[in-house]
């Protein structure tokens, strides 16, 4: 992932402009130390640097962030004590001093682990915004694929104003997991609490209406950070409202196993969708194009009540990718 150093926290774009003009004239950096000994008299200071680390710009150069995070505050008083013994005084930061007066202390590294993946994301988080190496629900997405979970871009996108192929409707009950971005309580009318949660799950962020009684329920898991699982109901009108929330952990335990389609020979592919659309036929049309065989498949549309019957390959793939676009309790084999 490229990703503008600017808008790094406590990184201004002049301090990245003098950072690229000093590795056109002398090259690129070659440590830590390096970095911060041709940086130094620029903006650079304890919080940029600490910044540049979280956010992994200095992954290159051999250390891991939990070591980088430790010397940090010691080679920077290393640099200025150099500094202030030089008799020369300030140098030219494109000059090409050689001497070796006033040379840095060597700093001894600690031979320490790095931080958790977790951790490292945490911290590229909060001084970027953003999740750079993973997502806290990378080791999650398997089952919730399984449990018929909907990804938040897909909801996103689903309710576009340009969309004109939409298969989730005004009310549809969803599933959504992800990691919990913010928690914005709000006091109602009649004395209690309500709260607006972000939660993003890597495909993109949607803000819940949490009212009092699921916000009582979930008080103790909802903290930014947290590994959520929300079941809601989408709303065109307004917001998204939570039903329940609780612990990603807890989901972990209640879901199926993929459908293993061998052990059932003969058998037949019902697929429920609520509302019948061109644009539901259209990308049930591509769908199957990539799973053509001789298994049938009865497609019912609840709306029109209307029936039809196609043909298919019964593979796992098709079930899971059905069951993420329509529901889990839509798709049945029997």
């Amino acid at each position: 992932i490229r990703y503008g150093l600017a808008a790094v926290k406590n990184i201004g774009s002049k301090f990245i402009e003098t950072v690229m003009a000093e590795r056109e004239a002398r090259g690129n950096f070659s440590s830590f130390e390096d970095f911060c000994e041709r940086m130094y008299g620029t903006e650079l200071n304890r919080r940029a640097a600490e910044s540049l680390i979280k956010a992994g710009a200095f992954d290159s150069l051999g250390l891991n962030r939990k070591q980088l995070m430790q010397i940090c505050p010691l080679v920077l008083d290393s640099v200025a004590d150099k500094r202030r013994k030089n008799v020369e005084g300030q140098l030219d930061l494109f000059g090409s001093a050689e001497s070796d007066e006033g040379a840095m202390a060597p700093i001894k590294v600690p031979d320490i682990e790095d931080f958790t993946h977790i951790e490292r994301m945490a911290m590229e988080r909060e001084v970027t915004g953003l999740y750079l190496s993973g997502h806290p629900m990378d080791n999650y997405r398997d089952r919730l694929k399984r449990a018929g979970a909907v990804a938040i871009g897909r909801i996103m996108s689903e309710f576009a104003p340009d969309n004109e192929n939409q298969t989730l409707q005004d009310n549809d009950s969803v599933l959504i997991a992800g990691v919990v971005n913010d928690v914005k309580h709000k006091q109602t009318k009649n004395g209690g609490m309500m709260a607006y949660v972000t939660v993003n799950d890597g495909t993109g962020d949607i803000e819940l209406l949490v009212f009092s009684k699921v916000l009582e329920e979930s008080q103790r898991i909802l903290e930014n950070d947290a590994l959520v699982y929300v079941r809601g109901r989408l709303s065109v009108r307004d917001e998204k409202v939570a039903n329940e929330i609780k612990s990603i952990e807890t989901l972990a335990s209640p879901l199926r196993e993929p459908i293993r389609t061998e052990k059932k020979p003969g058998a037949k592919l019902y697929l429920r969708v609520a509302k019948e659309s061109a644009g539901v036929k259209e990308k049930l049309r591509q769908l199957l194009t990539m799973f053509e065989g001789e298994t049938e498949l009865i497609l019912f549309f609840a709306d029109t009540g209307k029936k039809y019957r196609l043909w298919c390959l019964m593979h796992d793939a098709l079930i899971d990718e059905l069951r993420e676009r329509f529901g889990e309790e839509n798709v049945v084999i029997r």
